[in-house]
Protein backbone atom coordinates (compact mmCIF):
# COMPACT_ATOMS: atom_id res chain seq x y z
CA UNK A 1 0.00 0.00 0.00
CA UNK A 2 1.47 3.32 -1.05
CA UNK A 3 1.62 6.08 1.53
CA UNK A 4 -0.04 9.33 0.55
CA UNK A 5 2.11 12.43 0.33
CA UNK A 6 0.69 15.86 1.07
CA UNK A 7 2.11 18.62 -1.05
CA UNK A 8 2.46 21.84 0.93
CA UNK A 9 2.67 25.16 -0.81
CA UNK A 10 5.39 27.60 0.31
CA UNK A 11 2.68 29.79 1.85
CA UNK A 12 1.28 26.91 3.94
CA UNK A 13 4.80 26.02 5.07
CA UNK A 14 5.45 29.64 6.03
CA UNK A 15 2.24 29.85 8.05
CA UNK A 16 2.87 26.54 9.85
CA UNK A 17 6.33 27.79 10.83
CA UNK A 18 4.67 30.72 12.64
CA UNK A 19 3.37 28.32 15.32
CA UNK A 20 6.79 27.65 16.88
CA UNK A 21 5.48 28.94 20.24
CA UNK A 22 2.16 27.13 19.82
CA UNK A 23 0.19 30.15 18.63
CA UNK A 24 0.15 32.98 16.12
CA UNK A 25 -1.42 36.41 16.56
CA UNK A 26 -4.40 37.21 14.36
CA UNK A 27 -2.87 40.65 13.91
CA UNK A 28 -0.08 38.97 11.94
CA UNK A 29 -2.18 36.28 10.30
CA UNK A 30 -5.73 36.35 8.96
CA UNK A 31 -6.65 32.90 7.68
CA UNK A 32 -10.39 33.47 7.60
CA UNK A 33 -10.18 35.62 4.48
CA UNK A 34 -9.14 32.55 2.48
CA UNK A 35 -11.01 29.38 3.45
CA UNK A 36 -8.91 27.26 1.09
CA UNK A 37 -5.70 28.42 2.76
CA UNK A 38 -7.25 27.92 6.21
CA UNK A 39 -8.20 24.34 5.31
CA UNK A 40 -4.74 23.61 3.90
CA UNK A 41 -3.03 24.89 7.06
CA UNK A 42 -5.43 22.95 9.29
CA UNK A 43 -4.80 19.78 7.28
CA UNK A 44 -1.02 20.20 7.47
CA UNK A 45 -1.14 20.73 11.23
CA UNK A 46 -3.53 17.79 11.57
CA UNK A 47 -1.02 15.48 9.90
CA UNK A 48 1.47 16.52 12.60
CA UNK A 49 -1.08 15.67 15.30
CA UNK A 50 -2.40 19.14 16.13
CA UNK A 51 -5.83 20.73 16.18
CA UNK A 52 -6.09 24.35 15.07
CA UNK A 53 -8.16 26.50 17.44
CA UNK A 54 -9.44 29.99 16.77
CA UNK A 55 -9.63 32.48 19.66
CA UNK A 56 -10.48 36.20 19.57
CA UNK A 57 -6.81 37.20 19.29
CA UNK A 58 -4.84 34.09 18.29
CA UNK A 59 -4.73 30.95 16.25
CA UNK A 60 -3.66 28.24 18.69
CA UNK A 61 -2.49 24.68 18.06
CA UNK A 62 -3.20 21.95 20.59
CA UNK A 63 -1.90 18.40 20.56
CA UNK A 64 -4.64 15.92 19.79
CA UNK A 65 -5.86 13.79 22.66
CA UNK A 66 -4.64 10.51 21.15
CA UNK A 67 -1.05 11.84 21.21
CA UNK A 68 -1.43 13.46 24.62
CA UNK A 69 -0.39 10.59 26.91
CA UNK A 70 2.56 12.22 28.70
CA UNK A 71 1.38 15.81 28.53
CA UNK A 72 1.94 16.54 32.21
CA UNK A 73 5.57 15.37 32.07
CA UNK A 74 6.16 17.38 28.90
CA UNK A 75 4.51 20.38 30.54
CA UNK A 76 7.00 20.27 33.42
CA UNK A 77 9.95 19.87 31.06
CA UNK A 78 8.89 22.92 29.08
CA UNK A 79 8.15 25.15 32.08
CA UNK A 80 10.89 24.24 34.54
CA UNK A 81 10.45 27.29 36.78
CA UNK A 82 6.74 26.67 37.35
CA UNK A 83 5.98 25.22 40.78
CA UNK A 84 2.83 24.21 42.68
CA UNK A 85 1.84 27.82 43.30
CA UNK A 86 1.97 28.56 39.58
CA UNK A 87 -0.05 25.40 38.85
CA UNK A 88 -2.66 26.50 41.38
CA UNK A 89 -2.91 29.89 39.67
CA UNK A 90 -3.17 28.24 36.24
CA UNK A 91 -6.11 26.19 37.53
CA UNK A 92 -7.82 29.32 38.84
CA UNK A 93 -7.25 31.17 35.56
CA UNK A 94 -8.50 28.22 33.51
CA UNK A 95 -11.73 27.99 35.51
CA UNK A 96 -12.33 31.75 35.44
CA UNK A 97 -11.20 32.56 31.90
CA UNK A 98 -11.50 29.46 29.70
CA UNK A 99 -14.46 27.46 31.03
CA UNK A 100 -16.92 30.38 30.67
CA UNK A 101 -16.18 30.54 26.94
CA UNK A 102 -16.73 26.78 26.60
CA UNK A 103 -19.97 26.95 28.56
CA UNK A 104 -21.08 30.04 26.63
CA UNK A 105 -21.47 31.91 29.88
CA UNK A 106 -20.77 35.25 28.21
CA UNK A 107 -23.94 37.17 27.46
CA UNK A 108 -24.91 37.52 23.81
CA UNK A 109 -26.01 41.03 24.67
CA UNK A 110 -22.39 42.05 25.13
CA UNK A 111 -20.56 41.06 21.93
CA UNK A 112 -16.80 41.23 22.15
CA UNK A 113 -16.81 40.84 25.93
CA UNK A 114 -14.09 38.49 27.14
CA UNK A 115 -13.79 36.89 30.58
CA UNK A 116 -11.26 38.61 32.81
CA UNK A 117 -10.06 38.52 36.39
CA UNK A 118 -8.54 41.30 38.46
CA UNK A 119 -5.62 41.19 40.86
CA UNK A 120 -7.98 42.33 43.62
CA UNK A 121 -10.38 39.44 42.93
CA UNK A 122 -7.56 36.88 43.06
CA UNK A 123 -6.24 38.38 46.29
CA UNK A 124 -9.69 38.51 47.93
CA UNK A 125 -10.85 35.01 46.93
CA UNK A 126 -7.60 33.04 46.84
CA UNK A 127 -5.02 35.11 48.73
CA UNK A 128 -4.70 32.65 51.62
CA UNK A 129 -3.58 29.91 49.22
CA UNK A 130 -0.56 31.95 48.15
CA UNK A 131 0.62 33.13 51.54
CA UNK A 132 4.04 32.00 52.70
CA UNK A 133 6.72 33.10 55.13
CA UNK A 134 8.83 34.91 52.53
CA UNK A 135 6.17 37.13 50.94
CA UNK A 136 2.68 38.41 51.65
CA UNK A 137 -0.15 37.17 49.37
CA UNK A 138 -0.36 40.38 47.32
CA UNK A 139 3.34 40.32 46.43
CA UNK A 140 3.34 36.55 45.85
CA UNK A 141 0.35 36.74 43.48
CA UNK A 142 2.07 39.51 41.50
CA UNK A 143 5.23 37.39 41.19
CA UNK A 144 3.26 34.35 40.02
CA UNK A 145 1.29 36.32 37.43
CA UNK A 146 4.50 37.85 36.12
CA UNK A 147 5.90 34.38 35.39
CA UNK A 148 2.66 33.22 33.77
CA UNK A 149 2.58 36.34 31.60
CA UNK A 150 6.11 35.53 30.43
CA UNK A 151 4.95 32.13 29.21
CA UNK A 152 1.74 33.42 27.61
CA UNK A 153 -0.78 31.90 30.02
CA UNK A 154 -2.27 35.28 30.82
CA UNK A 155 -2.13 38.76 29.31
CA UNK A 156 -2.57 42.23 30.75
CA UNK A 157 -4.42 44.15 28.00
CA UNK A 158 -3.87 47.58 29.54
CA UNK A 159 -0.56 48.56 31.13
CA UNK A 160 -0.98 49.75 34.69
CA UNK A 161 -4.45 48.20 35.02
CA UNK A 162 -4.33 44.98 37.07
CA UNK A 163 -6.89 43.21 34.90
CA UNK A 164 -5.99 39.91 33.23
CA UNK A 165 -7.36 37.90 30.31
CA UNK A 166 -6.56 34.42 29.01
CA UNK A 167 -3.32 34.17 27.08
CA UNK A 168 -2.78 31.78 24.15
CA UNK A 169 -0.92 29.18 26.24
CA UNK A 170 -4.01 28.79 28.45
CA UNK A 171 -6.08 27.81 25.40
CA UNK A 172 -3.57 25.05 24.62
CA UNK A 173 -4.39 23.16 27.82
CA UNK A 174 -6.87 20.31 28.03
CA UNK A 175 -9.23 19.52 30.90
CA UNK A 176 -7.30 16.28 31.47
CA UNK A 177 -4.11 18.24 32.12
CA UNK A 178 -6.00 20.53 34.49
CA UNK A 179 -7.16 17.48 36.45
CA UNK A 180 -3.54 16.33 36.74
CA UNK A 181 -2.26 19.73 37.84
CA UNK A 182 -5.09 19.98 40.38
CA UNK A 183 -4.06 16.63 41.89
CA UNK A 184 -0.46 17.83 42.11
CA UNK A 185 -1.51 21.11 43.72
CA UNK A 186 -3.72 19.37 46.29
CA UNK A 187 -0.99 16.88 47.19
CA UNK A 188 1.33 19.83 47.68
CA UNK A 189 -1.13 21.65 49.94
CA UNK A 190 -1.67 18.51 52.04
CA UNK A 191 2.09 18.04 52.37
CA UNK A 192 2.56 21.68 53.37
CA UNK A 193 -0.21 21.36 55.98
CA UNK A 194 1.41 18.24 57.42
CA UNK A 195 4.82 19.92 57.56
CA UNK A 196 3.29 22.99 59.19
CA UNK A 197 1.57 20.82 61.82
CA UNK A 198 4.83 18.99 62.52
CA UNK A 199 6.67 22.30 62.93
CA UNK A 200 3.96 23.58 65.29
CA UNK A 201 4.14 20.41 67.37
CA UNK A 202 7.93 20.68 67.52
CA UNK A 203 7.73 24.33 68.61
CA UNK A 204 5.16 23.45 71.28
CA UNK A 205 7.42 20.65 72.51
CA UNK A 206 10.37 23.04 72.82
CA UNK A 207 8.21 25.60 74.63
CA UNK A 208 6.92 22.99 77.09
CA UNK A 209 10.46 21.79 77.72
CA UNK A 210 11.66 25.34 78.39
CA UNK A 211 8.75 25.96 80.77
CA UNK A 212 9.50 22.71 82.61
CA UNK A 213 13.16 23.71 83.02
CA UNK A 214 12.10 27.08 84.43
Amino acid sequence: MESSVIQLSPEVQRICSMFHFGWASRKDLDLEKDFGLFSAVRQALGVMGYDLLTTPEWYVIRLRKEFDNDTFDQFHKRYRDINRSHLAMINILYVKLILPTKMKAISDDAPGTRPYITHEEILYNYGAKFQNRKANPEKRISEILKVLMKYGFVIQPHAGLLKYEAGPALYMLREELMDKTYETVMRGFVQEMQESMQESEAEEGILEEEQAND
